[in-house]
């Protein structure tokens, strides 16, 4: 091959290349994110089963049966956060990322996957029922701290909120 057969090759690779990159540019901003959505709080995926109360008792119902363990009582918090305080530390708070967080886990901690063993649709109840009770939390706290309600005793370690229901103990030497 002649030296100027090389370098026309050479510079119909790199021409082919640059056009390729300008086009995926281009197709990247046709398809990027709406003028209505700031860069900063990307669009949320809408959950199908948000204010449906028969969902939210639902999510309830498999909250208390997968993730109660791990995040107390009605999301109040246990041995992991709190799911209803309204602070997501690893993935943040959206519908999307709570959504990702449940199915996928977090990868070296703690949190286990549940998208093989939880569906789509129990994943979304769960999510609702979240919301549901964040609403109430608030509420309870009063519209102008948006903090958990105060305590009634002087205690310097905030109180908690009492769990809707406790098992009755049974056994032990001092039941008759």
């Amino acid at each position: 091959m002649k030296p100027v057969c090389v370098r026309s090759a050479i510079r119909r690779v790199l021409l082919v290349f640059l056009m390729s990159v300008v086009s995926c540019l281009v197709g990247a901003q046709s398809r990027g994110i709406p003028e209505s959505v700031s860069a900063e709080e990307p669009a949320d995926l809408k959950n199908p089963f948000e204010g449906d109360p028969a969902a939210i008792e639902r999510g309830l119902e498999v909250y208390n049966e997968r993730c109660s363990f791990c995040h107390g009582t009605r999301g109040h918090g246990a041995k992991g956060p709190c799911l209803t305080c309204g602070h997501f530390l690893y993935r943040g708070g959206s519908n999307a990322q709570l959504f990702a967080t449940i199915s996928g886990g977090i990868p070296g901690g703690q949190m286990g996957a549940f998208a093989s063993s939880l569906s789509s649709a129990d994943i979304w109840k769960i999510i609702a029922f979240l919301r549901e009770e964040t609403t109430k939390r608030n509420a309870e706290a009063g519209p102008e701290t948006g903090a958990a309600p105060a305590a009634s005793s002087t205690s310097p370690v905030p109180a908690r909120a009492a769990p809707a229901y406790v098992p009755p103990i049974s056994g032990g030497a001092d039941n008759d």
